[in-house]
Parts: structure tokens; C-alpha cells; sequence
């Protein structure tokens, strides 16, 4: 009887000892993970602007005005761009965003939007163009200039809208 116990007991060693020693694992491991990607926003105030009445120009940037605008990042740092657009009246008339500004009055219907930063003032086309880095929180003050259209142009007596169209670009 006694033999029949140390047998059981040295098979029951075996057993723990071959369940105790390392197994061979699988060929590759996995480890789950995730980011959380940072969200580009901007908030600009006013939503709109009113720039009043004003006439034609008689030379490139001889009547233009300038409102105050506030854009704030309330995203993640980002680079503020901007961007204009062609000016448009429901009686049918456009006047084209003229980028460089030197060229508003070589033919009519040609306008011009700048934004200044404070520093720089920068000529906007339809296409975006970098304005300032813009940190997370930050408020920016900014000017949204026109200079209007030489004499010649059509539109008079009418209300032009147009847009200045911002974008938070991370990176």
C-alpha cells in the first residue's frame, strides 16, 4: 500500500511538473491599442459683416474698409488659413477676386479681400493661403479688408456678398 502511495504520489509530481514547465507559444503576439486624433476647429466672430456703401475706385486701392473679426482655435494647434470668393448680387453681377491687387483695375468687376494679422495684411484668393499659426485656446485678431473695384465696373446701386472662408489645418 505504501509503494501504491509513493508511485501515486511521484506520478502526481510528474504531472505538476510537466503542467509547471514553460510552453512553447504562438508565433506572434498581439497588442490592442488606440489614439485619439486630434479634431481641427475654428470659431470666427462675427458670422457676418457689413462694409456699408461704398463707390468705385479711381485707382487700385483707393476706396477700401476694413472690419474686425476674432478667430479662435478651439481645436488642437493648428495653422489658420483663409481663403475669398467672388463677389455676387442677385441682379446678376460678379466681380472677380483679384488676388494680387495690382491688377484690380487692368480690366472691370475685379475686387479685391485681404485679411490683415496684425503684422502682415494678406491678399486672399479662391484658393486657401496660410494666414498664422494658431495655437489650442488661442483668439486671433484679425481685419477682413476690401478694396472695391475700379470705375467702370458694373454693379452700381447694387448689394455684392462675398465670403472670407477660414480653415484650422493641423499639422
Amino acid at each position: 500500500m505504501k509503494t501504491r502511495l509513493i508511485i501515486a504520489g511521484l506520478l502526481m509530481a510528474c504531472a505538476i511538473a510537466a503542467n509547471a514547465t514553460p510552453a512553447f507559444g504562438d508565433s506572434e503576439g498581439t497588442v490592442s491599442a488606440q489614439v485619439s486624433v486630434a479634431a481641427p476647429c475654428i470659431q470666427v466672430a462675427p458670422t457676418q459683416l457689413d462694409f456699408g456703401t461704398l463707390g468705385f475706385s479711381s485707382k487700385p486701392t483707393s476706396v477700401a474698409a476694413s472690419r474686425a473679426l476674432t478667430a479662435t482655435n478651439c481645436g488642437a494647434s493648428a495653422s489658420l488659413l483663409g481663403h475669398g470668393t467672388n463677389a455676387t448680387s442677385t441682379a446678376g453681377t460678379t466681380w472677380v477676386l483679384e488676388p494680387s491687387g495690382a491688377n484690380v483695375c487692368s480690366s472691370p468687376n475685379r475686387y479685391v479681400q485681404r485679411i490683415d494679422t496684425g503684422p502682415t495684411s494678406i491678399p486672399l484668393s479662391t484658393a486657401d493661403v496660410t494666414l498664422r499659426p494658431l495655437a489650442g485656446g488661442e483668439a486671433a485678431s484679425l481685419n477682413a479688408i476690401v478694396v472695391m473695384p475700379c470705375v467702370g465696373s458694373s454693379g452700381a446701386g447694387e448689394v455684392m456678398t462675398f465670403s472670407y472662408v477660414f480653415t484650422a489645418l493641423l499639422g
